[in-house]
């Protein structure tokens, strides 16, 4: 049995070696869109308020979008469409492999039947990182194969973890966090170790990360009921294990310099008190959904749709800083835009969002856009009070070119100006609608222009890592906060918690709520929002609405808080009681909240 083990784990081995052939790696880069990765990694860090981020800081969050990036770009496979009329076909047994697939690591071909046709459609199952990023499709297998290798040729220290009930994912070393990160691909996960135990529900045994440098026993960090798991982990005993594990790794590690073997052996030492600790470590309270990833039917057979989930005492998940003081100028800026005549409104609107896609499609780090001495009205709208606004609001600023023209620059850090440009993109993009139609009631709190910033927010859930619950406050319809334990009643719901900076007490008189980008299910239908005076001990209801509906994606909506209801509160509490269907789930979403104050 000890030979079977260490068998296939050389297959994985031998995979992995293919992730360092130069001329794959180059090919890899040059099909990557970077620019627009280091720009949204420059945008998230600056949602979190890193205006200057190390260069530790900036590869990390470059990473995150990378696996946002893959989730969106690969293509998940059932079964594939039909070859002649692209209808759906069904699995009816394994093929032999052609010359051509054995060369791409195909050794295994699935055979599939259309159902209207009955044509034959061949399915090989690539294991070449080259074949992968021409085909973009595949199961797990392939998308942590070709996740892991993209992974590599970006520079990161990453391997390729094979979990022995039949999956497969990526884990890259983090020297922002000093430690392994878990990335699956296929579910956009990050950071979420236990996603499988308590998600999914899996019965571990063996996980097994495979790098260029080594073999590694990881399955600590997936699990904290590793009795269990030891009771399940009978291929082998122990010792053969770490036997076999040793072997491979002292193999890998043969022809590294003694720089190299130094580093790693550190690595090692503070992996294996991470791992020894790991049992230690208490379970984490984030909910974790069942598997996303595949078919529904495939899923269900598998047991991976998770399990249900129900606490009475929910606890939160860490403080976000609200880095949102550009929405504020926007919304401001708004607000003294749209105080002028309709027609004057609509006219420099048209004005403004001409500037903001000029400065969209310039390189983020040197943006900039040139006006010409002929662009008179241009000229004079940003020259006017309302076009110095915007510029504050958007991180930029004006100086004149000498010839009677203008030149927008850069006013502050690139990502702070790019975070806030998206906000400003799209908000005169909705509000030119909203103009259009005659209909502006949704906006009346926004355009008061008193618009509450700087914020701490908690909640109860989150999904890491994009749907954080501050992703609410950044200005942007195309983020979201989501709440995979959802709204289960008000005891047990979904829960959001905004301190006022710097404890200051103020008067709320309403607040906007804007549906997300997809899944109407998801949206809001019963809450309450509450206030608190002494820091969170009590609480007092400012308002409470049942039954709203959402008829649209990025539909924003306005709340008013009744004036008896008001008073100098500096904790504000969303509790959300039930979502639209909650027979179908109880995850919530929400693309922004907005809460505003008097005048």
């Amino acid at each position: 049995m000890g030979e079977e083990f260490q068998q296939k784990l050389e297959g994985y081995v031998e995979q992995i070696a293919q992730y360092h052939d130069p001329a794959m790696q180059g090919l890899a880069r040059a099909l990557l869109p970077v620019e627009e990765f280091e720009e949204k990694a420059a945008i998230a860090l600056a949602k979190e308020g890193k205006f200057q981020p190390t260069k530790e800081e900036e590869n990390h969050f470059f990473l995150i979008q990378l696996l946002h990036w893959f989730k969106t770009s690969f293509k998940w496979v059932n079964s594939p469409s039909c070859d002649f009329c692209a209808s759906n076909t069904h699995h009816i047994g394994m093929g032999e492999p052609s010359a051509e697939d054995l060369q791409f690591g195909a050794s295994r071909v699935e055979i599939h039947s259309c159902e209207l046709c009955g044509t034959v459609t061949r399915f090989p199952r690539y294991n070449s990182p080259a074949k992968l990023m021409e085909t973009q499709c595949g199961r797990c297998g392939e998308w942590a194969n070709c996740f892991t290798f993209y992974c590599v040729a970006l520079g990161y220290n990453a391997r390729l973890v094979l979990d022995f009930t039949d999956h497969v994912w990526t884990e890259c070393y983090s020297p922002y966090l000093g430690r392994w990160v878990h990335l699956d691909p296929c579910e956009a996960s990050y950071d979420t170790p236990l996603l499988y135990e308590k998600g999914w529900g899996k019965k571990l045994n063996y996980v097994i990360a495979v790098a260029k440098d080594g073999v590694y026993d990881v399955t600590k960090r997936y699990t904290r009921k590793w009795p269990e798991v030891v009771s399940r982990r009978n291929l082998v005993s122990e010792e053969t294990a770490e036997e076999v594990v040793a072997l491979l790794t002292a193999i890998q590690r043969s022809k590294l310099e003694p720089e190299e073997l130094d580093i790693l052996e550190q690595r090692d030492r503070q992996e294996a008190e991470e791992l020894s600790g790991a049992q230690a470590s208490p379970e984490t309270d984030q909910h974790l959904p069942g598997r996303q990833s595949g078919s529904k039917e495939w899923r269900e057979v598998r047991g991976e749709m998770g399990v249900q989930h129900i606490e009475s005492d929910r606890s939160f998940c860490p403080a976000r800083l609200c880095a949102d003081e550009h929405v504020g100028k926007i919304y401001q800026a708004i607000g003294l835009l749209c105080s002028q005549e309709r027609s004057t409104a609509e006219k420099e609107l048209a004005l403004l969002h001409d500037l903001l896609i000029k400065l969209k499609r310039q390189p983020f780090r040197a943006r900039s856009a040139k006006l010409e001495s002929t662009d008179e009205t241009q000229l004079n709208f940003l020259q006017s009070k309302g076009g110095a606004a915007w510029l504050d609001g958007i991180g930029m600023k004006q100086a004149s070119d000498g010839s009677g023209g203008m030149q927008v620059t850069l006013k502050e850090p690139p990502g702070k100006a790019a975070l806030a440009l998206v906000t400003a993109l799209e908000n005169v993009e909705k509000v030119t609608k909203k103009l259009a139609s005659q209909d502006m009631s949704s906006l009346q709190l926004m355009l008061q222009g008193r618009r509450l910033c700087g914020g701490l927010v908690y909640a109860t859930g989150e999904q890491m890592p994009s749907g954080t619950a501050s992703a609410a406050f950044d200005g942007h319809y195309s983020t979201k906060w989501e709440e995979p334990g959802g709204a289960k009643g008000v005891l047990v719901g979904a829960t959001l918690v905004y301190h006022l900076h710097g404890n200051a007490s103020q008067h709320i008189v309403g607040y906007d709520l804007t549906s997300a980008n997809d899944c109407p299910e998801r949206d809001p239908l019963d809450w309450m929002l509450e206030g608190s005076c002494d820091g969170g001990k009590t609480w007092q209801l400012l308002d409470k609405r049942s039954g709203e509906l959402f008829q649209e994606r990025y539909e924003r909506r306005c709340f008013i808080v009744a004036k008896e209801s008001q008073f100098p509160c500096s904790v504000l509490r969303l509790q959300f009681a039930a979502v639209r269907e909650t027979v179908k789930t109880s995850r919530l979403q929400l693309s922004s909240i907005d809460f505003y104050l008097h005048n």
